[in-house]
């Protein structure tokens, strides 16, 4: 039973293959994809020249994208991503103390121009990938007292509410990626990537490696 039950799986998913490779349409130039998914963040550390320090856990985001064809094989965009890792920050103040360490969730986003070259033109696509753009790091610790304002609200009545500034940067950013696509339709595809970036920090030892895998979900116009 088994063996019968695994020969009808392969059958099947013979058909299917065949059904996707009779489906898929090749590329021609002037085609528009948009993508949509969810992106893997890997641990990262990255310390400094002066002794201070950050520790972020890993993490899943969202991300999101769209491509341009040159050619059959050939692709230029633009992707950006949002992820939320928690982090450990080792602090060394300036005159002399113990160092402070701080736990706190950032805000990390990433926009990146990206080219794309898929090595085949059949359903399944192995492809490789580099992008230049940057990375905007939000540490959610304020910089500043807060600034209060209130107002009447017509339907809340009198309401205060604060606002505050936090230390954040923006940092250049650039690397390469490799990943497998899968058409689904002539209009429908799937998609799997791996990515590493180097962030271009100011005051760092070395510039911090940054490693992501994403999962995406796309379609063709």
């Amino acid at each position: 039973m088994a063996r019968g039950f695994m020969l009808r799986s392969s059958i099947g998913l013979f058909f299917i293959l065949t059904s996707i490779a009779a489906t898929a349409a090749e590329h021609r130039p002037g085609d528009v994809e948009y993508t949509v998914g969810l992106i893997y963040t890997a641990d990262e550390s990255i310390d400094t020249r002066f002794g201070s320090g950050i520790d972020f856990s890993s993490r899943v985001g969202f991300q999101a994208g769209v491509d341009y064809y040159l050619s059959s094989r050939f692709a230029v965009g633009f992707d950006m991503a949002w992820v939320e890792p928690n982090y450990e920050a080792t602090l060394i103040p300036d005159d002399g103390s113990a160092p402070v360490r701080i736990n706190r969730r950032a805000r990390v986003f990433t926009g990146h121009l990206v080219a794309t070259y898929n090595f085949l033109e059949g359903p399944l696509k192995p492809f490789a990938e580099a992008a230049i753009g940057w990375t905007y790091f939000d540490s959610r610790v304020p910089s500043n007292p807060p600034i209060v304002g209130c107002w009447l609200d017509p339907f809340w009545g009198y309401v205060c509410s604060g606002r505050y500034r936090t230390y954040d940067d923006t940092n250049l950013s650039y690397g390469a990626g490799l990943g497998l696509r899968m058409d689904l339709s002539r209009s429908f595809f799937a998609k799997a990537t791996y990515r590493w970036l180097e962030l271009d920090l100011d005051g760092g030892r070395e510039k911090p490696l940054l490693e992501s895998a994403s999962v995406e979900l796309g379609w063709r116009f």
